[in-house]
C-alpha cells in the first residue's frame, strides 16, 4: 500500500477522533448545564421551605388557631422541574459507544502509521540490497518524507483534540499510546527478525550458488586436464608408433 493511501486512511480516522470529541463535549456540556439548574432549583426549593417553615413557626406561637399550611408557590414547582429539552439528547447519546469509536478510529490512525513506517523500512532496505534503475529514487523519498511528515502532524492534532480539548480523553490517548509503543516496539523486533532471516537466506542462496559455481569450475577443470593429458597420451603414443612401428 502507497503512502498516500495510507495517508488518506489517517485522516479519515483523525476526521471520526475529532467528531467523536465534539459530541462527547456536547454531551458533557448538557450534563454540567443540567446539574447547575437541578442545584439551583433546589437552592429555591430550600430557601423556600425555609422561609415557610419560620412563618409556620412564627404564625404557631401567635395564634392557637389552626392554620391551613399554604400552598407552596407554583414558581419553585415548576424551577424544581428539569428542562425537558436536554432529556432526549441523554436519552440518544451512548458514552461507552462514543468511547469505544473514538478508541477504534485511534486504533486506525496508529495502524496506519505503522504500516507507513514499516513500508518507508522495507523500501529503504530494497534500495540498500536491490539494484532498480527504474526507480527515481528522488520521487520515492519525497513521498516517504511529506506522508510522515502528514502523519506526525495528524497525530500532533489527535493529542491537541483529545488531551486538551476534551476533559476525559486525556487517560484513554495514554493508555493506547503506552500500547502503541509496546506494540511497535514488538513489530520492530519481528521486523528485524524477518530482516535478519531474509539476508540469511539471500546468503545462503549466494552460498550455494559460489559452491555450485566451484563445482562446476572444478569439473571443467578436471575434463580440461583429462583432455590435456588424454592428448598428451595420444600424442606419445603416435610418436612410438611412428619411430619403433608398435
Amino acid at each position: 500500500m502507497d503512502p498516500f493511501t495510507l495517508l488518506a486512511i489517517a485522516k479519515g480516522a483523525v476526521a471520526a477522533i475529532k467528531q467523536g470529541c465534539e459530541l462527547y463535549n456536547e454531551f458533557k456540556g448538557h450534563l454540567v448545564e443540567a446539574k447547575e439548574v437541578i442545584d439551583e432549583a433546589r437552592g429555591v426549593v430550600s430557601e423556600v421551605t425555609g422561609f415557610w417553615g419560620q412563618f409556620k413557626q412564627w404564625w404557631s406561637g401567635s395564634s392557637d388557631e389552626p392554620v391551613q399550611q399554604p400552598q407552596q408557590p407554583q414558581q419553585a414547582q415548576s424551577v424544581a422541574q428539569p428542562k425537558p429539552k436536554s432529556r432526549k439528547k441523554f436519552e440518544e447519546f451512548d458514552e461507552v459507544e462514543v468511547r469505544k469509536n473514538i478508541a477504534d478510529n485511534l486504533i486506525k490512525f496508529f495502524k496506519a502509521l505503522e504500516t507507513l513506517k514499516t513500508h518507508i523500512a522495507e523500501e529503504e532496505e530494497k534500495s540498500r540490497n536491490v539494484y532498480d534503475p527504474d526507480q527515481n529514487l528522488m520521487e520515492a523519498a519525497l513521498h516517504r518524507v511529506l506522508a510522515m511528515d502528514e502523519m506526525e502532524r495528524l497525530q500532533y492534532e489527535i493529542r491537541q483534540v483529545m488531551v486538551y480539548q476534551t476533559p476525559g480523553m486525556g487517560d484513554l490517548y495514554t493508555r493506547v499510546i503506552k500500547m502503541v509503543g509496546v506494540i511497535s516496539e514488538e513489530q520492530e523486533f519481528a521486523r528485524m527478525q524477518k530482516v535478519k532471516a531474509e539476508r540469511d537466506a539471500r546468503w545462503q542462496r549466494r552460498r550455494a550458488q559460489e559452491k555450485a559455481t566451484d563445482v562446476f569450475l572444478a569439473a571443467v577443470g578436471i575434463l580440461l586436464l583429462a583432455l590435456y593429458l588424454g592428448g598428451m597420451w595420444w600424442m606419445i603414443v603416435k610418436d612410438r608408433m611412428a619411430r619403433w612401428g608398435f
